[in-house]
């Protein structure tokens, strides 16, 4: 076959993240019916042109007042979560006219700022002060400009009061309603005259939230019209703050696909200043009024144009109102030949603060080339400029060929104000090819039950150098068979997906029939479904023996293994014309690099020795660990966890990557909500909340989530699995037996209060019992043994009588770690020969509680992480005589060596050293206290 061009490309698609679903506000009544007021002096309009970096902001400091009156020191970059300091935070902010804040009203002259007075007949209410303490006018900020706040809200579903009074009110209005409050920190002076403005950035995961900006420029001033001021102190922030608001009232129209509209692109409108955004639907929200679902909005703007309050109502101004958007780049290329073997590539660009501003606002790009790898991560930069049009030559190769670009572009005053861009092919067409195939976009959905990917590749064909004409196709140049192969294999051994006939009808016009095999088609996803022909008419270009074929469209749909030894990385396509054949075109899939660890370490295993701070037992513990793709493409991943067999939608975490390349949690459910991790950094899910019975399985499903459109209107992305990830809890059974003795049938031992004693001689037995069948292997790693018991009794033999003599108790020995053995056997046998002998009364209910450590073995992965199970067995339920083990050998001798270092066949009282011998030769060493 022809020679192939490895001058390959990646297409790779990025979709910007967006926002959420827009809520509507909830009003007693509608609020544009206020009349309009004549200030008291006027002033000529002036804009707000200071804004402050983030430095300044973590340099302005107060004071504030927890509920039990002790005074703490914050900064004004701190983001705020307490009610009492949300409140003074607020007043601090207002009264200090160092703290820039809107001082002209572009309609009405001064902002008004200080005591507010309400006497309202509507409502029997005389207000002052509305519960903020302010009883005389503040002083206006020195600056003009804007401070403005993120306020993040809870998932209530009820209206806070809104005729708060007192600061007993307020607060409780904060702690019911509003989650955090945080300072924004980025903002830039944009546009020039009636286009002048601000454009703020907002970042953060939430799935409500509202805007306000320091003094109200757009209403009446309190205590003006008394009479007539029919609209109550609507609490927390009337006339205090500037409130954006996305509608007037809940009998607007619902706005509920506000992130779709956001990620698509679309801009919204915000209609509105509102003396009460905390109220109900009055607020920007993810999922509406009843909705908690959280979404990254990396990326989002609002731009505040400062000819917003022309109107004489709180409605902005036509023409003027703020918008919301997310910052975008668009993406327009082509390739124009150029008559001797080159082609020159246009590429053009648009951003949306340039579009939602009306202006320039000066940014930087840098443009990149992406180059197809594995998974599709390598981006080569071409050039970093201020323009947004970019002209280079390229060189025509004999085989047509594709180049992918992307745009990343900056506020250059603030690289805060960050975005990527679509991204954009151009087909370069080979100077001996018959024809080209085009990659239009590649699918995938993963099925968790039959651990496979699900792929639709969609591909067209383009007649470059006028091959397919109806003279060829009557010459018995006909067929054109689509070819798949592996990454890897030998490109002559491709298999063939489709073959495309084409016959001449008697008016003379071209026909084409597709015929597809080895196809493996997910339910819903059939031919007709997708609404793709399998045959039809074909037109022509100006000559009428040349065939258009853009009317081709391929798709191999088909299912591969998601399983380590079956998983393939890319997949590359060409078309065979008899011998000759055209560019290849290559498809990449997501491998998710994921493996499954024990949850404690060694240091908390081997610490593990305080029976009243023991580490818990029976948890399905697990840290999975993700290797996170640094990829434009990639969207989310989701980790789902299941009991023994995996349970679709048991999602425990979320992991959504934002514009800024970082990957942030949004998933409360492991309580790592808000996190970033660095993406191409390994990704640590600890879950150690899971309980079950020994000898049980978790299972995990790590799913990576790409952008890509989706023929199927499902809403979703597209989706590549792994393989089930299995973990386990093993299992610990123990028997045991012993015998309790008075020491001898003429000698009755009591201790110094009378109680008869005697002496408990126990054997234990325990088998450990590592998980099976899990995706990783295990291996015993510990046995422990604790003694418990009220009435134990510490004794020693009088050399003369052979009969116990009492002795002190030491502090402690009630509750003792016996005996401890580190060991990979899967059964051990402790006991007998009066090696774990104790005294206590004759009527005394002693146990012992077995811990066994199994590992990961450290073989598969180089790590090692660990388990615990126990058991307990009460002395009631062992037999009165020693049971014989039987093991692989005999035990031949014991020596018990004491702490000073002396020998004994018999143990010591305290610690003893055990080193048993067997007749195979081997030995075995375990720590005893007695």
């Amino acid at each position: 076959m022809a020679s192939k061009n490895y001058f390959k490309f990646l297409a790779a698609s990025v979709m910007l993240l967006g926002t959420s679903v827009m809520a509507m506000g909830q009003e007693l009544m509608r609020e544009d019916y206020v009349p309009a007021y004549t200030p008291k002096f006027a002033a000529p309009a002036k804009l707000p042109t200071v804004v402050k970096d983030r430095e300044w902001y973590g340099q302005q400091t107060y004071t504030w007042t927890d509920r039990y009156n002790a005074t703490h020191t914050a900064t004004l970059a701190d983001v705020v979560t307490d009610p009492y300091q949300m409140y003074d935070m607020l007043k601090w902010v207002y009264t200090n006219p160092e703290i820039p804040g809107l001082k002209y009203s572009a309609k009405y002259g001064d902002v008004y700022y200080g005591r507010q007075v309400y006497n309202s007949s509507r409502y029997g209410m005389q207000i002052t002060e509305s519960g903020w303490g302010i009883s005389d006018n503040v002083t206006p900020p020195y600056e003009e400009g804007y401070t403005m706040f993120l306020v993040k809200l809870k998932n209530y579903t009820t209206s806070p009061d809104r005729h708060t009074t007192t600061k007993a009110n307020l607060v409780s209005s904060f702690t019911n309603t509003i989650e955090s409050i945080e300072v924004i920190k980025d903002a830039i002076r944009v546009g020039e005259g009636d286009n002048a403005g601000t454009i703020i950035n907002i970042e953060g995961e939430f799935n409500r939230f509202f805007i306000i900006s320091k003094g109200k420029a757009h209403y009446f001033t309190p205590g003006y019209h008394e009479s007539n001021a029919w609209t109550p102190p609507y609490a927390p922030f009337y006339n205090m703050f500037e409130e954006f608001s996305p509608t007037t009232t809940d009998n607007d129209a619902q706005i509920t696909d506000f992130y779709d509209k956001m990620s698509d692109g679309e801009v919204y409108d915000v209609v509105h200043d509102c003396a009460s955004v905390i109220n109900f639907q009055h607020y920007f929200s993810m999922s509406g009024k009843n909705g908690t679902e959280e979404k990254s909005l990396s990326g989002m703007f609002l731009y505040i144009p400062d000819n917003r309050n022309e109107a004489g109502v709180r409605e902005y101004a036509e023409g003027h109102r703020p918008e919301v958007g997310i910052y975008t780049i668009n993406l327009n290329g082509n390739a124009v030949d150029n008559g001797d073997h080159t082609y020159t590539v246009n590429l053009d660009w648009t951003s949306e603060l340039n579009e939602v501003v009306g202006s320039v606002v000066p940014q930087t790009y840098t443009l990149y080339v992406y180059v197809t790898d594995e998974t599709g991560n390598s981006r080569q930069e071409i050039i970093t400029t201020t323009d947004t049009h970019y002209d280079y030559v390229v060189p025509q190769d004999e085989h047509s060929y594709t180049i992918t670009y992307v745009v990343y572009g900056y506020a250059t005053e603030n690289d805060a104000f960050h975005a990527w861009s679509n991204d954009k092919t151009v087909v370069i067409p080979g100077w001996n090819d018959f024809i080209s195939l085009v990659l239009k976009h590649y699918e995938s959905d993963f099925v968790k039950n039959q651990a496979s990917n699900y792929y639709r590749n969609f591909m067209g064909v383009v007649n470059d150098v006028n091959a397919i004409t109806i003279t060829n196709i009557n010459d018995g140049m006909n067929t054109i068979l689509v070819k798949r192969y592996v990454d890897g294999a030998n490109p002559d051994d491709a298999e063939t997906v489709a073959t495309i006939t084409f016959t001449v009808g008697n008016n003379g016009r071209v026909n084409y029939s597709i015929q597809y095999t080895g196809q493996d088609i997910l339910d819903g996803y059939s031919l007709n479904t997708l609404g793709i022909p399998t045959s039809g008419n074909l037109g022509n270009y100006g000559n009428d023996d040349i065939v258009d074929l853009s009317a081709i469209q391929i798709v191999d749909q088909f299912a591969a293994s998601v399983e380590a030894e079956n998983f393939v990385n890319m997949y590359h396509y060409y078309l065979a014309l008899g011998e000759n054949t055209s560019n290849d075109i290559d498809v990449p899939v997501y491998d998710i690099e994921a493996t499954i660890n024990g949850y404690y370490t060694q240091e908390q295993v081997d610490a593990d020795t305080d029976l009243g701070n023991m580490l818990p037992v029976n948890v399905k513990s697990a840290q999975v660990e993700m290797n996170l793709i640094n990829n434009d493409n990639v969207y989310y991943y989701t980790l789902d966890r299941g009991d023994d067999v995996l349970v679709p939608g048991d999602q425990i975490s979320y992991l959504q990557r934002r514009q800024d390349g970082l990957f942030m949690e949004m998933n409360n459910a492991m309580g790592n909500a808000g996190n970033t991790r660095s993406e191409g950094t390994n990704y640590f899910l600890e879950d150690p909340a899971f309980y079950g019975t020994m000898g049980h399985y978790m299972t995990y499903q790590p799913v990576l989530w790409s952008r890509g459109e989706r023929i199927k209107n499902d809403n979703s992305y597209n989706s590549y699995g792994s393989p089930v990830l299995t973990t386990g809890v093993g299992k610990v059974d123990v028997t045991a037996s012993g015998t309790k003795s008075k020491n001898n049938t003429y000698y009755n031992w009591t201790d110094g209060e009378g109680n008869e004693c005697g002496i408990y001689n126990p054997t234990v037995t325990i088998t450990g019992t590592v998980p099976t069948g899990a995706s990783v292997d295990y291996m015993p790693y510990m046995y422990r043994v604790w003694r418990i018991c009220d009435d134990v009794r510490s004794f020693v033999y009088d050399v003369n009588t052979h009969r116990p003599v009492n002795v002190d108790v030491p502090e402690g020995e009630n509750y003792k770690l016996i005996y401890e053995e580190m060991t990979n056997r899967g059964n051990i046998t402790i006991g007998g020969n009066d090696e774990l002998s104790f005294g206590a009364t004759m009527d005394a209910k002693p146990s012992f509680r077995v811990r066994f450590y199994y590992v990961k073995d450290e073989r598969a992965t180089g790590k090692r992480n660990y388990y615990v199970v126990e058991q307990t067995v009460n002395w009631e339920n062992i037999s009165t005589s020693i049971a014989e083990f039987t093991g692989s050998s005999a035990e031949v001798s014991k020596t018990y060596v004491n702490a000073q270092g002396i020998k004994s066949d018999k143990p010591f009282d305290g610690l003893n050293i055990v080193i048993t011998r067997y007749s195979d030769g081997s030995t075995k060493t375990t720590k005893v206290v007695r």
